[in-house]
C-alpha cells in the first residue's frame, strides 16, 4: 500500500491517529457490550428471584397458620414488653424474624419490641 511512497511525518501522524481512533472505538464498543450484558444478567437474575419469592410466599396459606400455631409448644417463656407498638405489628415482626433466621417461633424468646423513629 505505501511501499512505493516516501513516508513523511504527516503520513505517519495520520496513520497513527487512525490506529488510535480505531482502537479507542473498539474499546468503547466493548465497554458498551459489557454494560449491556451486565444489565441483561441482572434483569434475568432479578426476574428469577422475584419468581422464587412469589412462589415462596404462596406456599403458606391462611388456613395453615392455625395448624402451625397449634403444633407449636403452648409453654410461655416469660413476658413480652411492647413499647410504642401494637400486638399485630409485633406479631408480624416476630414472624419475619422467625422466617429470616429459620428458627421456629417456639424456640425464639422476645423480651422487648420497640418502635424506632424514622
Amino acid at each position: 500500500m505505501l511501499a512505493d511512497k516516501d513516508f513523511g511525518l504527516i503520513d505517519a501522524l495520520l496513520v497513527s491517529g487512525a490506529g488510535f481512533t480505531i482502537v479507542f472505538l473498539e474499546l468503547a464498543l466493548l465497554a458498551v457490550l459489557v454494560f449491556l450484558l451486565s444489565k441483561t444478567v441482572r434483569f434475568f437474575l432479578r426476574k428469577a428471584e422475584d419468581k422464587k419469592a412469589a412462589a415462596g410466599s404462596h406456599n403458606l396459606s391462611v388456613e395453615a397458620v392455625p395448624q402451625i400455631s397449634a403444633a407449636l409448644s403452648k409453654k410461655s417463656h416469660g413476658q413480652l414488653e411492647l413499647v410504642e407498638t401494637d400486638e399485630p405489628t409485633a406479631a408480624i415482626i416476630m414472624a419475619i424474624i422467625s422466617n429470616k433466621t429459620q428458627i421456629p417461633l417456639n424456640k425464639l424468646r422476645f423480651i422487648r419490641i420497640r418502635l424506632l423513629e424514622e
